[in-house]
């Protein structure tokens, strides 16, 4: 590997984990900064998959990312207009409702693990209550909520960085 695309790589991932470790000790300071970027990241993707339907438009699903596109574009302009509390709001309900989603699943799921007589099947039940209860204490708390999801936006920064760092020691191996 070059020395300079080295350094940088290194430079990098090492910024990430330093960044990472901070967001975990201001975690509400990081879920504000993504609902303050999440629009302009949802333009983004909407003008890319506009594009792409462009590109693609003769294949089957191509409206699929023309719809994709448009409804970015919708759910980053209602963000902008309405402000950062709507969409700090709005972030926080659809991650409690994702959260209620997975622990309904996760009592069907346990049900009928213990109908096959699966005895394990208590651990899969309580961790589904677990997650009912969370995404009801979110709701009805949601600074707590904005600080979940900022300490698990770190820590998947914090990973990423990890893993980044951890492939340029592999990929250093193969090319040396």
């Amino acid at each position: 590997m070059k020395t300079f695309a080295s350094v940088l790589w290194i430079i990098f991932s090492v910024l990430l984990i330093v960044t990472a470790l901070i967001g975990l000790f201001t975690p509400f300071e990081v879920f504000v900064s993504f609902v303050f970027f999440l629009p302009f990241l949802l333009i983004a993707g909407g003008i890319s998959n506009i594009a792409y339907y462009f590109s693609f438009k003769e294949l089957n699903g191509a409206n699929l990312l023309l719809m994709d596109g448009i409804l970015n574009l919708i759910f980053a302009f209602i963000f902008i207009a309405l402000g950062i509390d709507f969409a700090s709001l709005v972030t926080i309900y659809v991650f409690a409702f994702m959260v209620a989603f997975k622990g309904i699943l996760g009592i069907s799921y346990a049900l009928e693990l213990k109908k096959t007589g699966i005895s394990s099947w208590i651990y899969s039940f309580i961790w589904a209550i677990l997650s009912i209860l969370i995404a009801i204490i979110f709701i009805a708390m949601p600074s707590l909520a904005g600080i979940t999801i900022g300490i698990m936006i770190s820590l998947l920064v914090f990973f990423f960085a990890l893993a980044s760092l951890l492939t340029f020691f592999g990929v250093k191996k193969v090319f040396s």
